[in-house]
């Protein structure tokens, strides 16, 4: 009888162990997923942020470009007397260009500076969740140990049980 019952609680352990380890590979599977989904968030905001990078720094050249004209728009009209009227409506609508590419510009900013805090809160969410489920991961692991080594312990003494007989 005491035998039967070292068998029953090794069997016990050993199917413990089994469904603990599918748990452990459920998990580890779901860990890979939500790293690939982070992954692609990520790749997708940093994508977004290239290329609002590369609009900004199109648009600076080209505000440098108005701001060059408008410098030299108004050192002739300091000295001509002769076409002020065209070099003004000239000066007029460049002005006009550069607050238009400003607001722009700003407007650019702002969607970088919002485009860098959805990176910064999808990292933390993403360092937090992955955390969270490599230390799930981890307690199963211990418990598929303790498991194993219970179920190695009842072999031992059912093979006790076994010499005394």
């Amino acid at each position: 009888a005491k035998k039967a019952d070292l068998k029953a609680n090794e069997a016990a352990s050993n199917k413990n162990r089994q469904e603990l380890e599918a748990l452990q590979e459920r998990l580890t599977t779901e860990l890979r997923e939500v790293s690939e989904v982070f992954a692609g968030e990520l790749d997708e905001v940093n994508g977004k942020l290239a290329t609002s990078d590369r609009m900004l720094t199109h648009m600076q050249k080209y505000l440098g470009k108005v701001d060059a004209e408008l410098q030299t728009v108004s050192e002739k009209l300091e000295v001509e007397t002769y076409g002020r009227a065209e070099l003004e409506e000239l000066q007029q609508a460049l002005m006009q260009e550069r607050a238009e590419i400003k607001a722009r510009i700003d407007a650019e900013a702002k969607n970088s500076t919002s485009l860098v805090q959805h990176k910064r809160n999808l990292e933390q969410e993403r360092d937090t969740k992955v955390g969270n489920m490599k230390a799930d991961i981890d307690g199963v692991s211990r418990k598929v140990a303790a498991e194993k080594a219970a179920a190695q312990e009842w072999g031992s003494l059912i093979k006790e049980e076994e010499g005394e007989e």
